[in-house]
């Protein structure tokens, strides 16, 4: 509910006074010399927002770059009171790896902690000799860090582990994942082996897999004929992860993540009606012409260009921790989605509005467009389904569900910025351009 009252508290109201505190915390400028009085830093200390989740009436998180450290707040939910060092204006305050959701976090950065629980996890005397340094983090749900071994003889081996919020999380990734090890995967596609669980921290430690990401700079003039084989081979590698099966695969069902898409366009109503209204009509069109259920499969769950490691003729499939079973589509329409984001993000960065940066962004959202049917045709050539027509119109469906779901998360980062909007509007013509039934009147 996003308005009224429940047992005379006035919902509305506190869901707009939590939105006026969101945007002050999103303001890096204003929150710089809190956070440094707080932290006990200089108040001249240099300030970033890295990055935010924000739903209306739910608990908010920021991310800030504050100097050399980051710190993690929260904005409470209405009618709560958060925890940590306490600003003027409610915001709670922990300098990083102090987190309430990844309480393992600092052992887990601890090299001589680190080295003793994964020494016996590997079953190596007297434990081993590591150094860690963080990769990536989402505060309060996951962690991912580069773990070096340094080896006797100077040959070092190297690892990724990934702290979970849960460790039932990180159990249902450690089956899951030695589960697909144990498959025989066709070419090109290869997985990094899980080489260990550490149940006590939530960790989850894989191998390191050799590579570079399929990083696609839509600026780049020739980035379509640059990187066509390496599309071709991701296309290949995904289709070959759908062959595989996962027992007990967890079931991804579209009309749960299309009634939730309107929940939380509703809740956006309540405090910016004008975007609102746009991603709320969008969900509601997705919900309304949601296709007859197709083939399902296992599928990545989160798949974009950065998921992919090519090496050679090798592609790694990476960060399956959303996999699970649903129509394949789903994850096609996924990484096509992400190429379109991609070209409005470079548009929006650029500000253009005429001229050589209009014509910049023409060229990025043709470049996505190319890229997205290099993919699509490459993985229905390797697919080989029954009826390829129905196929790409489903991708085209899912392309759609894709931008809505970016739509959202990109308003949860930033209320009030351009992105949202246009993501809404990408997600009509794109489905419509695939062919997609969503598309059709």
């Amino acid at each position: 509910m996003t308005g009224g009252t429940i047992a005379g508290v006035d919902v509305l109201g506190g869901q707009r006074a939590q939105h006026a505190t969101v945007l002050e915390a999103l303001d890096a400028e204003q929150m710089a010399p809190l956070l440094a009085a707080a932290l006990g830093d200089d108040p001249r200390t240099p300030c970033l927002v890295v990055d935010a989740k924000y739903e209306p009436g739910r608990r908010a998180t920021v991310l800030y770059r504050l100097g050399a450290s980051l710190v993690h707040a929260v904005v409470p939910a209405p009618g709560e009171v958060a925890a940590g060092w306490l600003l003027p204006n409610g915001i709670g305050v922990r300098r990083f790896p102090h987190d309430p959701g990844l309480p393992t976090l600092p052992d887990v950065l601890d090299p001589e902690r680190m080295g003793a629980w994964l020494g016996r996890a590997l079953d190596l005397p007297g434990g081993c000799s590591v150094g860690v340094r963080l990769l990536r983090y989402r505060p309060g749900r996951r962690a991912t860090v580069a773990v070096t071994v340094r080896g006797s003889g100077g040959a070092d081996a190297m690892y990724v582990a990934k702290v979970y919020h849960d460790g039932a999380k990180a159990a249902a990734v450690t089956a899951e994942g030695r589960a697909l090890n144990a498959l025989r995967l066709p070419p090109p596609l290869v997985l990094a082996p899980v080489v260990a669980h550490l149940p006590e921290l939530a960790v989850v430690v894989q191998g390191h897999l050799p590579g570079r990401e399929l990083a696609l700079d839509l600026a780049d003039p020739f980035v379509v004929r640059r990187h066509e084989p390496d599309l071709v081979r991701a296309a290949q590698a995904l289709a070959a992860l759908h062959g595989g099966h996962v027992p007990a695969g967890r079931p991804r069902p579209l009309d749960r993540e299309l009634d939730r898409f309107v929940d939380r366009a509703t809740a956006v109503c309540s405090v910016d009606p004008s975007t609102g209204e746009e991603l709320l009509a969008l969900a509601r069109d997705l919900l309304d012409r949601q296709p007859q259920a197709g083939p399902l499969s296992l599928v990545h769950g989160d798949c974009k260009p950065s998921q992919f490691l090519v090496d050679g003729d090798r592609v790694a499939v990476l960060d399956l921790d959303h996999c699970g079973i649903a129509e394949p589509a789903y994850d096609v329409g996924n990484f096509v989605a992400s190429l379109r984001q991609a070209a409005i993000r470079a548009d929006v960065a650029d500000g253009a509005s005429g001229g050589a940066e209009q014509e910049a962004g023409w060229e990025a959202a043709r470049a996505a467009e190319a890229l997205g049917a290099t993919f699509v045709t490459a993985y229905v050539d390797r697919a080989r389904p029954s009826r390829p027509d129905e196929l790409t119109d489903r991708i085209g469906y899912y392309v759609g569900v894709s931008l809505l779901r970016k739509a959202l998360r990109a308003w949860s980062r930033s209320p009030g910025a351009l992105q949202p909007g246009r993501l809404v509007a990408e997600a009509r013509r794109a489905a419509a351009d695939l062919g997609s039934p969503y598309g059709r009147d």
